[in-house]
């Protein structure tokens, strides 16, 4: 696994730059309608030259534009660094994850492979924020966009029912869904408590204005995720 590695990018050729710092980023939350949150939102897909959407299915954007990576341990070790959030990672503990039947040497060859194959984008003027240093990998989310982020900002002004409907609209479904890596499960807890916490927020706030249409539709997408 990890030997072959091909790109498609949709519509356009797609040029990226490296990462230097591992600072997260604040999203604002002013108070927007509905309408202005999916407009903002496309906005910031359209003009960032990487967006990342791990909400749901996993997928990589440049400027609006989808870039499928047809290597799937590329693709997952990308999905697993932006998991931890720009903490460097031991690249040992990194191959046990990635490749948990596979012996430690041939691992760790197979990690060697993968990132190898994505410093080789450069070559088509595509490049990854993942940062290799002698025993850590980490991924520099300083220049794009990564929706996990968003989504944590939104939560942690909960108290401003905009942003919780803000990160509500950002939860398109479990995280990297349909994706059976083994080290998912935590992670993926993670964010669905979040989000309930949130569907929780907003109903007892629509409950106490008397705006049960609205408490209807938040209690139908409950029924939605809970099928």
């Amino acid at each position: 696994e990890g030997d072959k590695m091909e790109v498609e990018i949709i519509n356009q050729t797609v040029c990226l730059t490296p990462f230097e710092s591992k600072k997260r980023k604040p999203t604002e939350t002013a108070d927007l309608t509905k309408k202005e949150y999916f407009e903002k939102n496309n906005t910031i897909k359209n003009n960032s030259k990487l967006y990342f959407e791990c909400l749901g299915h996993f997928a990589i954007y440049n400027y609006g534009k989808l870039v499928l990576l047809s290597n799937k341990k590329a693709e997952e070790l990308i999905a697993f660094l932006i998991c931890e959030r720009g903490y460097p990672v031991l690249k040992e503990t990194i191959a046990t994850f990635l490749w948990p039947q596979a012996e430690k040497r041939k691992s760790m060859e197979c990690l060697y492979k993968v990132w190898k194959y994505i410093c080789n984008l450069s070559q088509m003027n595509i490049e990854i924020p993942i940062i290799s240093e002698r025993n850590h990998m980490y991924f520099n989310s300083d220049d794009c966009v990564i929706d996990l982020e968003q989504f944590e900002s939104y939560y942690e002004n909960r108290r401003d029912i905009r942003s919780c409907e803000a990160a509500i609209q950002l939860y398109r479904g479990p995280l990297y869904y349909h994706q059976c890596y083994n080290w998912i499960s935590q992670w993926e807890a993670y964010y669905e408590i979040r989000f309930w916490k949130l569907i929780e927020v907003v109903i007892e706030y629509y409950q106490r204005k008397d705006m049960l249409d609205i408490v209807e539709k938040y209690r139908n997408l409950i029924a939605k995720y809970e099928c």
